[in-house]
């Protein structure tokens, strides 16, 4: 371990003032140069009912319904995360 000296402390201060000044990376600018696609209308795959319908799992488990049945999902937060099947043997 570094004894705590005076050129230690501005030494660590100096550190501190550089990390303060570097400016942020331009992500963006980044992007353009690598040429990453640009989508037109992303999609999250469980809002994208053809690979909804790719992916599911039928009795997966040996449970009744679907795979991501009781997953929690942004256009679930009105719903209860608990499946009904799973809520009556409870």
């Amino acid at each position: 371990m570094a004894r705590p000296s005076l050129a230690n402390k501005l030494r660590a201060i100096a550190g501190l003032g550089k990390i303060v000044l570097t400016r942020a990376p331009d992500i963006s600018a980044y992007e353009r140069t690598q040429n990453h696609p640009l989508l037109r209308d992303p999609k999250y795959g469980l809002d994208y009912e053809p690979w909804r319908r790719s992916h599911d799992v039928p009795n997966a488990y040996g449970l009744e319904g679907a795979f991501n049945e009781g997953h929690l999902h942004p256009s679930d937060l009105g719903r209860s995360a608990v499946p009904d099947s799973m809520a009556a043997e409870g």
